[in-house]
């Protein structure tokens, strides 16, 4: 699917990639299918495995380049909000209150914790440790076995259940639905800093990248803020004016969010913007309406909402054009150089 080829005309130095057309499909899976009810909650991509994870209770790891099942568990006894990899371990959180970690390879069970006393919905880890948010608050958890290193209730009382929730440069961001993203110390869970840009609307997902803070909202709000001091750099809201969005994924100067719209067709579109001023660069449709989207080396993983359906896209933005072939800018698809943002 991916070929390096020789570059175009360009300047010196600079790298490109050739790939499928973005929005080009390039498999699906529906190993969720026997679900009674859709939908698909979370996919994550990490080391050529996709992970998804739903109201069926499962998590299931599909190979990156087919789709094919690896494998499954259903160790959680209510619905599964959201799934994280990292370093051989995958996270999930669930209304049973629940984090587990398992083995990427296999799925077996390392450890289970139950420090919240409310449904999660958010999870992610970093070196230093495993950070989980409810409505009781963000809790942060040792990713050797689990064992709680402390947690913060910096989101005021009137602002419910924990959204989103990301590392970053040895800081925690958590969103909520009621609008509020709060930054604070990995190491001991200190208030840093929080905003409120989005008005007191359901933060759905957040995303960092060089030193910026991305979040959206599901009126439509699109925010990048310092993620030092959490001051605005720059806000636009969503092509169409209705359109909501549900995800954002950002890396090495570019941002990607998804939007469907309140109508029977959804009319779900992705898109692609300058990280630095929010201009958009490119905008494609999809072929499901989708809560949950992650980028992996140009490859976009969709959760459809109203099906039991993971998808592969292309979705690398076209920067040039030779010769009637299409060439992608290796930025994107290339590691990021700093900390990245993931959903």
């Amino acid at each position: 699917m991916v070929q390096i080829l020789p570059p175009p005309p360009g300047p010196a130095g600079t790298q490109w990639m050739r790939m499928d057309p973005p929005g080009t499909p390039i498999w699906q899976h529906e190993h969720h299918a026997d679900a009674d009810d859709a939908p698909i909650l979370s996919v994550f991509a990490a080391g050529g495995v996709v992970f998804s994870a739903g109201r069926d209770r499962k998590v299931i790891a599909a190979d990156a380049r087919s789709g094919e099942k690896i494998w499954e568990h259903q160790r959680h006894t209510g619905r599964v909000n959201a799934v994280f990899a990292r370093q051989g371990q995958i996270y999930s959180g669930a209304d049973d209150r629940h984090v587990i970690a398992a083995d990427i390879a296999d799925g077996s069970q390392i450890w289970r914790h139950s420090h919240h006393a409310d449904p999660i919905g958010a999870v992610t880890a970093s070196d230093s440790g495993v950070y989980s948010g409810a409505q009781d608050g963000v809790i942060a958890a040792s990713g050797l076995d689990g064992a709680k290193l402390w947690e913060h209730t910096h989101h005021d009382e009137a602002f419910n259940e924990i959204e989103a929730i990301i590392e970053a440069q040895g800081v925690v961001f958590s969103a909520s639905d009621a609008g509020q993203v709060v930054a604070a110390d990995a190491e001991d869970g200190r208030l840093l800093w929080r905003h409120e840009h989005h008005a007191g609307d359901w933060i759905q997902d957040l995303s960092v990248d060089r030193g910026v803070l991305y979040s959206v909202s599901l009126d439509g709000l699109i925010v990048a803020a310092d993620a030092g001091s959490g001051a605005l750099i720059w806000a636009r809201k969503a092509n169409p004016e209705d359109a909501r969005v549900t995800s954002v994924f950002a890396r090495n100067g570019l941002v990607m969010w998804n939007t469907f719209r309140p109508v029977e067709s959804r009319d779900p579109r992705l898109f692609i913007a300058d990280g630095t001023t929010g201009s958009i660069l490119w905008d494609e449709p999809m072929d499901q309406f989708s809560l949950s989207i992650h980028e992996s080396l140009g490859v976009v993983y969709v959760a459809a909402a109203e099906t039991n359906v993971v998808q592969a896209i292309s979705a690398a933005p076209a920067l040039h054009v030779s010769d009637g072939n299409q060439w992608w800018l290796l930025n994107w698809l290339a590691p990021a150089g700093g900390a990245a943002g993931a959903n």
